[in-house]
């Protein structure tokens, strides 16, 4: 049979924190990490590995993004994503309510949001 109530708790020894759940306890027991992630080209340190990762990726990355279109290059693909959709999309998204035309779906969903009182009646904007 397995036990369904635990009356054990899980304290830490650093803090006054206590619990039941051992996630709870793992998850707070890393607010203590004195271990740190240092970049090597820079003095920029974090407590998760992650985030260090992808700080290099963000700053200290050579490789480089190219638009096949023009001379933009970028070391983030989402920026070159974000370039292509500005400068070389072929559609236009076009508001009901004036003459507001954009390449850009989420600023159409923002002017319509902000000058015409969140009314989304653009066909394929709004579910």
């Amino acid at each position: 049979m397995k036990r369904i109530h635990s009356s054990k708790k899980y304290k830490c020894v650093q803090c006054n924190f206590t619990t039941k759940w051992k996630d709870y306890f793992t998850q707070h027991v890393r607010c203590h990490r004195s271990k740190k992630y240092k970049c090597v080209q820079c003095n920029f340190t974090t407590k998760r590995k992650g985030n260090l990762a992808a700080h290099v990726s963000r700053y200290h990355s050579s490789k480089q993004y190219k638009c096949v279109q023009c001379d933009y290059i970028s070391k983030r693909k989402d920026n070159l994503t974000q370039h292509v959709n500005r400068h070389h999309s072929p559609s236009e998204y076009r508001c009901n309510d004036c003459a507001y035309i954009t390449k850009c779906k989420a600023n159409l969903i923002r002017h319509i949001m902000r000058r015409h009182s969140s009314s989304c009646e653009i066909v394929g904007i709004c579910n």
